[in-house]
C-alpha cells in the first residue's frame, strides 16, 4: 500500500478512536459521580486489602512490527507489561435483524517503551488474528489498598475520624474511567472502526467501494471523511485490478487495449475464493453473438483462456467475462454482454513513435575467414556512422559514415592450386546515405561511396529495397559494389519481435575481398591460370543484440563463408548502436 493511503488510513482511525474516547469521557463523569455516591453509603463496610481493576484502551495506529496503543504509565502501566488484545465484534442478526456486539481474545502484546498516553508494543507468541486499529486492549490493575494511605480527591490526608474505606472508594471511582472505556456507547464511530478492520489487507478498489457502500447505507458523521478516502483509493488503483463490492469477489485481471493481428491472445485472471470456473466471452465488432472459450485452472487462483489467431483480425473485438459459480450459475465480473471490453486490432505497427525525430549512431566491424585460417583469403570490414530519422514517408532517414576496408585473396587456383601468394586490398572510404519512404511498409536506400583505395581514389555504390518498417522487423534486399574490391549481393533480415534482442540473419553472394581485374602483369605460360578472373563465395551471418538501456544496444555477430567444400573458414564481429 503506499505510504500516502497508509497515513490517511492511520488518520481516519485515529479521529474514530478519538470520537470514541469523547463520548467515554462523557460516561466517566457519570461514572464517577455514581461511585462516590455508592462510597458514600458504603461507609460503614470492612474494608478490602486488595483491590484491581481493569484498564482498558485501543490500538491506534501501526508502526512497521510496532503496534501503538493508547496506554501509557498514566493508567499506572510499566515497560515489559503484558496486555490483553481483544477483536470487537458488531454484526446484524440473519434471523432477528437485531444488532449483537461482542468482542474475542486474539492474543496478548508486550509493552515496550511506555509514555504517558501511549505506549509500543509488540505480540506475544502467535495471534489467533493479525492486529488492526481499533482491537481492545486490556490489562488488569492490582493494588495492596490496605497499605496507601486514604486521601481526598484533593490528595489531602483523610481525618483520623474519615473512615478507609471512603478512600478506597474514591480509588475505585478514579479507576472507573478506564473500565468504561471497554463499553463505548458511540455506535457510529464503533461501526466505522470496524470496518477499517474488515478492510485490512482488502484491495483498494474493494476497500473505496465498500466505504461507499457504507455511505449510502448507513447515517453517518463520517460520509466526508469515507467518500474522500474512497476518490483518492480510485484514483490511485491499477487499472487491472477490480472489485464487485455487491458479490465481494476480489479478482485482477489483464486486458491490452491494443494489440497486433493474427497472434493468439492469452487473457489471464486471479480470481480467489470457492468458485467452479471463469468463461470468457469474445466476438469481433462486427459480429452480434459472442464465442464462450472456458478459462483453464493454471495455477492456483488463476485462470487463462486463449484467444486464437483467426478470431485476431484487424479492427476490433469485444469480451466479456463471466464467474461461474458452485451451483452452476453464471454472474458478470467483467464487463457485460451490453457493455463489454474492447481491443483494438491495428492492421500495422503503431508507427507513432516513427514521427519523432530521432538520431542513430552505430559502428560495426566484421571478420571473415575464407579458407580455414591459412590467412591467404581473408577480409576485415569496419564501419561507422551517423544519422537522422525523419518520417515514415518521403525523406525517411540521412547517414553519413566512413569504413576500413584490408583483405587478401586470389583465385582457388592461385591459393589452392599453384599456392602463390594472395592479393593484398584495402580502401579506406567515407559515405553518404539515404532512405526514401514510398509508404510506412516500402523505401529504398541509397549510398554513393568515394575512397582511397590501392590504386588511388575510387568509390562504390549500394542499393536496397526494404520491405516493412525499420522500426519493425524488416527485409532488405540489394547489392553492393566496392571500387577495387569487389561486388557482393545481400539479403538481410532483422527481427524486431523481441524488444530486448533484436536480431539479423543476413546472407551475401560475393566475390570479394579481391574480385577485380589484378594491376600485375599477367603470369608466364608455367602458371597457365588467368590472374583477373575471380571466384565467387557464399556468407551466411546471424547477429544477435542485447539492448542494454533503451538508447543502447551491444551486439554479437557470427558468419561462415566459403567458396568451396574445403576452401571455408568462420569470422565473427560486434556491433554498438546508440539511438538519442
Amino acid at each position: 500500500m503506499p505510504t500516502g493511503n497508509i497515513a490517511r488510513s492511520t488518520l481516519l482511525a485515529a479521529t474514530v478512536v478519538f470520537t470514541l474516547s469523547r463520548g467515554v469521557d462523557a460516561q466517566t463523569r457519570d461514572s464517577n459521580r455514581a461511585a462516590v455516591a455508592a462510597d458514600t453509603s458504603a461507609s460503614q463496610a470492612k474494608p478490602t486489602s486488595v483491590d484491581r481493576a481493569v484498564v482498558t484502551g485501543w490500538v491506534v495506529s501501526m508502526d512497521g512490527p510496532d503496534v501503538v496503543v493508547d496506554l501509557g504509565s498514566t493508567q499506572g502501566l510499566h515497560s515489559g507489561d503484558v496486555v490483553e488484545i481483544w477483536r470487537p465484534i458488531r454484526l446484524k442478526h440473519p434471523v432477528t435483524g437485531k444488532v449483537i456486539t461482542d468482542r474475542f481474545r486474539t492474543g496478548e502484546l508486550v509493552l515496550g517503551q511506555v509514555r504517558g498516553n501511549l505506549s509500543w508494543a509488540r505480540p506475544v507468541g502467535t495471534l489467533e488474528r493479525s492486529v488492526a486499529i481499533g482491537d481492545i486492549v486490556q490489562r488488569s490493575i492490582v493494588s495492596d489498598v490496605s497499605k496507601e494511605p486514604a486521601v481526598t480527591n484533593s490528595g489531602a490526608p483523610l481525618p483520623e475520624n474519615q473512615p478507609a474505606n471512603t478512600a478506597k472508594g474514591q480509588r475505585a471511582a478514579s479507576i472507573q474511567p478506564e473500565q468504561s472505556k471497554a463499553v463505548p456507547t458511540d455506535d457510529d464511530a464503533m461501526q466505522v472502526a470496524q470496518l477499517f478492520e474488515m478492510m485490512q489487507g482488502r484491495s483498494p478498489l474493494e476497500r473505496a467501494a465498500n466505504y461507499e457502500h457504507f455511505v449510502r447505507t448507513h447515517r453517518t458523521r463520517f460520509a466526508r471523511t469515507l467518500l474522500e478516502e474512497a476518490a483518492l483509493l480510485r484514483a490511485q488503483a491499477s487499472s487491472t485490478e477490480e472489485a464487485t463490492a455487491e458479490t465481494g469477489v476480489v479478482h485482477q485481471v489483464a486486458i491490452p487495449e491494443t494489440v497486433r493481428p493474427n497472434r493468439p491472445l492469452v487473457i489471464g485472471l486471479w480470481m480467489p475464493g470457492k468458485h467452479a470456473g471463469a468463461v470468457l466471452q469474445v466476438r469481433s465488432d462486427t459480429e452480434p453473438s459472442y464465442t464462450p472459450l472456458a478459462m483453464q485452472l493454471t495455477s492456483p487462483d488463476y485462470y487463462e483462456a486463449v484467444i486464437p489467431a483467426d478470431m485476431m483480425k484487424p479492427g476490433a473485438i469485444a469480451l466479456c467475462i463471466e464467474r461461474v459459480e458452485p451451483d452452476g450459475k453464471a454472474y458478470p465480473l467483467v464487463g457485460t454482454a451490453s457493455l463489454p471490453r474492447r481491443i483494438v486490432i491495428r492492421s500495422e505497427p503503431n508507427r507513432s513513435e516513427s514521427t519523432n525525430h530521432h538520431g542513430l549512431v552505430r559502428l560495426v566491424t566484421d571478420y571473415a575467414n575464407w579458407n580455414r585460417g591459412r590467412g591467404n583469403d581473408y577480409a576485415w570490414q569496419t564501419e561507422g556512422d551517423i544519422g537522422i530519422r525523419l518520417e515514415d514517408k518521403g525523406i525517411r532517414a540521412v547517414r553519413s559514415g566512413f569504413g576500413v576496408y584490408r583483405g587478401q585473396g586470389g583465385t582457388l587456383a592461385e591459393l589452392d592450386v599453384y599456392n602463390l601468394q594472395p592479393r593484398s586490398v584495402g580502401l579506406t572510404y567515407g559515405y553518404l546515405e539515404g532512405e526514401f519512404g514510398f509508404s510506412s511498409f516500402a523505401s529504398l536506400i541509397g549510398r554513393a561511396t568515394v575512397g582511397l583505395g590501392e590504386d588511388g581514389v575510387t568509390g562504390g555504390a549500394q542499393a536496397f529495397v526494404r520491405l516493412g518498417n525499420d522500426l519493425n522487423t524488416n527485409l532488405m534486399l540489394g547489392g553492393e559494389v566496392l571500387g577495387g574490391i569487389g561486388l557482393r549481393g545481400i539479403a538481410q533480415l532483422e527481427l524486431k519481435q523481441f524488444e530486448r534482442f533484436p536480431i539479423t540473419l543476413r546472407s551475401e553472394v560475393t566475390n570479394q575481398p579481391v574480385g577485380v581485374k589484378s594491376t600485375e602483369q599477367p603470369i608466364n605460360s608455367t602458371y597457365p591460370i588467368v590472374r583477373d578472373a575471380s571466384d565467387i563465395g557464399v556468407r551466411v551471418i546471424g547477429q544477435l543484440g542485447y539492448r542494454v538501456i533503451p538508447s543502447l544496444t551491444l551486439a554479437l555477430r557470427g558468419s561462415y563463408q566459403g567458396r568451396t567444400i574445403n576452401h571455408a573458414g568462420p569470422g565473427g564481429g560486434a556491433a554498438v548502436i546508440y539511438a538519442f
